[in-house]
């Protein structure tokens, strides 16, 4: 700790030194609540808080559960530069430990106003609204990602959830597997939920279909062990 004391009080005005310390400190491993309280050490000194570390602040709290703590390092790096998507991103997924369904729901909102075409982005932004059972606000995320120029197999997986959950549009929902199963066809978590979307749609030799492929690349999937299973009986 003195060391890094040191940094700072002997030249202040060198914040980069100081920071890349504290950064290179954290990545080897060392104590994160060490971590913490080296970076709250240097924000306090310095005249214009730095974004980049006040978002690390809050991820280091969210790290240890935190999760009061990373609320407020977010809302502060909001604060600085409200037009990061990504510190709305953040925000929601620790609102979302806060089983605060309000804030989840306003910051995503806010991050897909200010996402642009970031697939990554848009992607969190669904599962997220969908993990709240907001799934028109999911829908609009995946919606976005999949007119993005390169969208994910799972903005498809995700736009079909949310018609199963709305029961809406059920027709598209096969065309929506088949494309994200196209786009990571050796992902045995994707082909898990692809057999349980077709188990609810009470396709149950699909969804069977589905269930072993996963099983061949995952053993130890209990969702598909149990659906196979569930599959079996009913086709029996």
């Amino acid at each position: 700790m003195i060391a890094f004391e040191g940094i700072l009080s002997n030249t202040p005005d060198q914040w980069d030194i100081y920071i890349s310390a504290v950064y290179d400190y954290y990545q080897n491993g060392q104590d994160v609540e060490a971590a913490i309280r080296l970076l709250k050490v240097g924000l306090a000194v310095i005249d214009q808080p730095d974004v980049d570390a006040v978002a690390a602040l809050g991820q280091w709290y969210l790290e240890i559960a935190e999760y009061q703590q990373a609320h407020e390092a977010f809302l502060w790096a909001i604060d600085i530069n409200s037009n990061d998507p990504w510190l709305y991103i953040n925000l929601a997924e620790v609102s979302l430990e806060l089983d605060d369904r309000a804030q989840v729901i306003a910051a995503v909102q806010q991050a897909i106003d200010r996402a642009d075409s970031n697939k990554y982005l848009l992607d969190s932004a669904g599962w997220l609204a969908y993990r709240v059972e907001d799934f028109r606000l999911a829908a609009q995320a995946f919606e976005r990602a999949i007119d993005s120029d390169d969208s994910t197999a799972w903005s498809y997986l995700g736009l079909a959830e949310v018609f199963v959950a709305l029961q809406e549009s059920l027709d598209q929902v096969p065309g929506l597997l088949q494309t994200a199963i196209e786009d990571d066809q050796k992902n045995p978590s994707l082909l898990e939920v692809v057999g349980w979307l077709y188990y609810q749609l009470e396709d149950c030799v699909l969804a069977a279909q589905y269930f072993q492929e996963a099983l061949s690349l995952d053993s130890q999937l209990l969702t598909s062990v149990h659906g196979l299973e569930a599959c079996n009986q009913e086709i029996s």
